[in-house]
């Protein structure tokens, strides 16, 4: 049903979520604020940097193929996107002075920027999620290197 790249590409995507999932809970996972449930907020905010990876890497190999003709600069345009979006989280979740965006809602992970957590989430967090997207996107740039060597392969076999 899936071929070899496809499933390298689903177990690098859990991966990193099980690897994001992980860098969230030791960061904040005994923070006091998230103490309530701190599972619970460390899986909307690895699934949320999950998600925000996939669109990186989309967006990284768009623009990598389209406008660079490069597909080695892949991985950097896609770490680049995840670290600045990521790093740009506590920024845009804040309401105003002590509130937070979606305070109250199932999106509600302010537990993570409580206090001095969320100063040193862009310089601790944002750059090792950096990094997990630059290596997610070398196997997945590996993944399709291994799939065209396969389609040629066949071709010339078939001649």
């Amino acid at each position: 049903m899936f071929n070899r790249p496809q499933k390298i590409r689903s177990a690098s995507i859990c991966a990193y979520f099980g690897l994001c999932f992980a860098i969230l809970n030791l960061f904040a996972g005994s923070s006091y604020f998230c103490a309530r449930g701190p599972l619970r907020f460390t899986f909307r905010l690895a699934l949320a940097c999950t998600i925000w990876d996939l669109f990186a890497c989309v967006v990284g190999l768009w623009v990598g193929q389209k406008m660079l003709n490069s597909r080695s600069a892949v991985p950097m345009l896609a770490a680049a996107i995840t670290a600045a979006g990521i790093a740009s989280i506590p920024f845009w979740i804040y309401r105003g002075y002590g509130h937070f965006q979606f305070e109250g809602t199932l999106a509600d992970i302010s537990c993570y920027f409580a206090e001095g957590y969320g100063m040193a989430f862009p310089f601790v967090v944002a750059p090792i999620l950096g990094l997990l997207t630059l290596l997610h996107g070398i196997l997945w740039l590996r993944a399709s290197k291994v799939l065209s060597a396969a389609v040629a392969g066949s071709s010339a076999i078939r001649q």
